[in-house]
């Protein structure tokens, strides 16, 4: 993520030290702390004070995703600290990073990284969609059932 919002500092594109809200025209981040603004540099050092509250939006068909920005103005979670008081970890702000690389650059985040990250970088074997095919070479994960054990879907047996 921070290589592709350098990036976006270095043409001029995204202000790392601006109120993220400047970029945000669907939503706002709340202004829990007025004067101590959320910036770009907060969300991607993990510093902008959000709850590391989790959001549930595991999905077994790609097709069922939420649009990234319905997740981030939906899922939006409580501002705890003051920004750049604290580093703490939470997919809300990587979350709300990676819609703003969308914002920005006016293309969907996982095309935006794969023509400008990984196709450059030669990674063929990355990406942020599922490649068709894929899943009949991934390693299946199993969660006990009574004396056996059951294939379960997704990152958390869904």
């Amino acid at each position: 993520m921070r290589t592709v919002h350098i990036g976006r500092q270095r043409d001029g594109r995204i202000d790392l030290d601006a109120d993220v809200n400047t970029y945000l025209s669907a939503f706002k981040i709340a202004d829990t702390f007025p004067g101590k603004p959320v910036t770009m540099r907060h969300l991607l050092t993990h510093t902008a004070g959000f709850d590391s509250a989790t959001f549930d939006i595991a999905v077994t068909d790609p097709a069922d995703a939420p649009a990234l920005e319905r997740v981030v103005a939906d899922a939006q979670p409580e501002r705890l600290r003051k920004p750049g008081k604290l580093a703490a970890y939470d997919n809300y702000g990587v979350t709300l990073a990676g819609y703003l690389v969308q914002v920005v650059s006016g293309e969907p985040f996982a095309d935006y990284v794969a023509k400008n990250v990984f196709t450059p970088l030669g990674m063929s074997g990355s990406s942020f969609r599922q490649p068709h095919g894929l899943d009949l070479v991934m390693a299946k994960g199993y969660r006990p059932d009574g004396d056996g054990y059951t294939p379960s879907r997704g990152q958390y047996g869904g």
